[in-house]
């Protein structure tokens, strides 16, 4: 399903926030080793600017939803509350959570990094706008995998949006999307 798509490390050029720059330099040290990481690899504290924009969901064995376990304090914001430990469709509405899921199922089964400019937030009465880059984690022991994430949203516009009120929020991401090769097997040969 990768035939045809650029690479991870094309995306590397396409990246334009420091914050979001940050994070792929790090998940990409493992890349260019030949490996994707598992949550259990991921060490915070080397991105530790980048931790209030950060969120990783791991994929359950056992049900196949998606778990948060790291959650920068932007995203709790959005989100009007800490969601780490709580499962996607218990923090999202319904269609978002199934959105959000199917998404990030594909990035992890197809080894496939995502990429948004445009808007990141949606609320019933503003859009924020930003970036995100969204990176497969490789499955462990513990897990089937997960997805490791960053957004990079217009903090003035985010604070207008003050207080949060999550039941206006409507919407993920709206803008120029695409999709990267991340499986370590095809580093090196960057496609059209």
């Amino acid at each position: 399903m990768t035939e045809g798509l650029p690479t991870v490390l094309d995306l590397k050029a396409r990246v334009g926030s420091a914050v979001i720059g940050e994070v792929f330099a790090y998940w990409a040290t493992f890349f260019e080793k030949g490996s994707l990481p598992a949550f259990e690899d991921v060490e915070p504290w080397k991105i530790k600017r980048a931790l209030p924009y950060v969120w990783i969901w791991r994929r359950d064995q056992a049900d196949d939803r998606f778990y948060c376990r790291i959650c920068g304090e932007q995203v709790n914001y959005i989100l009007g509350r800490n969601i780490s430990g709580k499962a996607a469709d218990e923090v999202l509405p319904a269609d978002m959570a199934a959105e959000a899921q199917a998404r990030w199922r594909r990035l992890i089964d197809e080894r496939l990094a995502h990429h948004l400019v445009g808007c990141v937030y949606n609320f019933a009465d503003q859009q924020v706008m930003g970036e995100r880059v969204i990176l497969p984690l490789a499955p462990s022991r513990n897990d089937r995998g997960g997805v490791l994430g960053v957004t990079d949203a217009d903090q003035t516009r985010l604070r207008l949006v003050s207080p949060v009120d999550p039941s206006k929020f409507v919407g993920m991401g709206i803008g120029e999307r695409r999709d990267y090769d991340a499986d370590p097997a095809h580093r090196g040969a960057a496609q059209p």
